[in-house]
């Protein structure tokens, strides 16, 4: 493997962020990994993806984590999207807040409607973005953000929710 070319190595699947690399710190060859490296350089936009949120199940909170790049205890969000229903999820509503059951600052208003109904790719509302409550004016610090579901949609039916944060230093 140490007298194999990189162009002759086998391709990578997906990444996860897991993988490590060499690199040189204070003159020290160190480990890090991929995740660490696109945390560091990321001066844009961090997208953090909830799979399959539950949209048939009323006032219910789905806790998202918040993980910054090192040094960075602020950040805006930009971004509230749906995406990849598995049905309609048009009669359903939803929030984001700081705190659990719809408390803290709202930053997408409880109760907001989903226009969501479709569901194949390539097809006009099969995915939405919400709106952002003062998205250019308000940084937030908590470390955790509730996504809300507050009506049921009525029958089974799940979707993607992907929040997208820019880091403040």
């Amino acid at each position: 493997m140490s007298d194999t070319k990189i162009s002759a190595l086998a391709s990578a699947s997906a990444l996860t962020g897991a993988e490590k690399f060499a690199a040189v710190q204070g003159g020290s060859t160190v480990g890090p990994t991929v995740k660490q490296v696109a945390d560091y350089v990321s001066t844009g936009t961090i997208a953090i993806k909830l799979s399959g949120v539950n949209f048939n199940s009323a006032n219910t909170d789905n806790a998202i984590a918040i993980a910054l790049p090192t040094g960075i205890t602020r950040y805006m969000v930009s971004a509230v999207l749906l995406n990849k229903a598995s049905a309609s999820i048009s009669t359903a509503t939803c929030g984001l807040f700081t705190a659990a059951a719809g408390g803290g600052v709202a930053i997408v208003t409880g109760g907001s409607a989903i226009t969501v109904t479709a569901t194949a790719a390539n097809t006009n509302n099969n995915s939405q973005s919400l709106t952002v409550n003062s998205a250019a004016t308000e940084a937030y610090d908590v470390a955790t953000l509730f996504f809300r579901v507050g009506t049921a949609q009525g029958s089974p039916a799940t979707a993607d929710v992907i929040i997208h944060i820019r880091p403040l230093s």
